[in-house]
């Protein structure tokens, strides 16, 4: 008789659960763009190769930090509520993750210092790996984190 496969993620192994999301990305974008989608990710190309790219990265970052948060204040560089606090130290990590920008060029970009900057940094790397006591707050982290990458590969695709 013909079983039907359990596909929950804990019976999947790591390239198991890579073929399932690569075969939603093609689904949901078609081979073509999925193929540069991967190509964008894999090669060597920088973003920020002008000024411009940056500003925009910087810009769609804290308004969508400023949502997934929920910071209602005007200025979100100097707030001192813990919401505008934990979305810039995400704000942080992200731009040094993902976008390989240097913390000089953030400490400039939100108007404080290199070892802030350096420091949530490295309090958000500390807080990743006791990920079970923060729930909340990854909740928030991992929809920022994905919207982001997604607006990379759009940025890079275009």
């Amino acid at each position: 008789m013909n079983k039907q496969k359990d596909i929950s993620k804990e019976n999947l192994t790591i390239y198991g659960l890579l073929d399932i999301r690569v075969q939603e990305l093609v689904s949901k974008f078609g081979v073509a763009r999925a193929t540069v989608m991967i190509h964008g990710m894999t090669s060597a190309k920088t973003l920020l190769d002008d000024s411009e790219k940056q500003t925009l990265i910087i810009h769609f970052l804290n308004g969508r930090a400023k949502k997934e948060f929920g910071f209602l204040g005007t200025d979100f560089c100097q707030a001192q509520d813990q919401n505008a606090r934990d979305a810039r130290m995400c704000c942080y990590y992200l731009l040094i993750k993902h976008v390989e920008m240097n913390y000089q060029t953030i400490a400039y970009y939100y108007k404080q210092k290199r070892r802030n900057i350096r420091y949530n940094y490295k309090k958000l790397e500390e807080i990743i790996v006791i990920k079970p006591f923060y729930k909340d707050f990854f909740m928030r982290f991992d929809a920022l984190e994905a919207s982001f990458i997604t607006y990379l590969l759009e940025l890079k695709t275009k």
